[in-house]
């Protein structure tokens, strides 16, 4: 294993470690919430959280940004949306798909799909849910496979 990719293996385990602690805090402070308010508290909102008692749909992803890695393989990012708790990542291959194709629900912002062909033009957007509902699909980012 060279330098850089024990670099990157270590700056990889070092942002999970802080993600989970991250996560831990935030469901401290949500849970701290519901002890503090009660479950139809508009407030809830001013915290970029859905109202426990009617939960609506978060709002869309507004940014997605595609690029082609080694391998046949793309890197998706995209923006939050306000009171989501996952994203449903969707991926259309130009001159083959006849449907949009789901590629799988996440909860981080990023994610790696893999199993393309060089020289596909691939578009992909992000759906944003949680328990309210789902929000419109973002704009779509575009790709040509390498």
């Amino acid at each position: 294993m060279g330098a850089a990719e024990s670099a990157l293996n270590t700056a990889f385990d070092n942002r999970t470690l802080a993600e989970g602690a991250l996560r831990t805090r935030v469901r401290g402070l949500i849970d701290e919430l519901g002890r503090l308010m009660a479950d139809d508290d508009a407030r809830w909102e001013e915290f970029g959280l859905n109202i426990p008692a009617h939960p609506s749909a978060p709002e869309s992803v507004a940014s997605v940004t595609v690029e082609a890695m080694t391998n046949h393989r793309i890197g998706v990012a995209w923006s939050y949306a306000t009171r989501a708790l996952r994203f449903r990542v969707e991926t259309f291959v130009e001159g083959v798909d006849t449907e949009w194709q789901n590629k799988g629900s996440f909860k981080d912002l990023e994610t790696i799909l893999k199993g393309f062909t060089a020289g596909q033009t691939v578009k992909v957007r992000i759906v944003a849910g949680n328990d309210g509902g789902e929000a419109a699909p973002s704009p779509e980012g575009s790709v040509v496979v390498s």
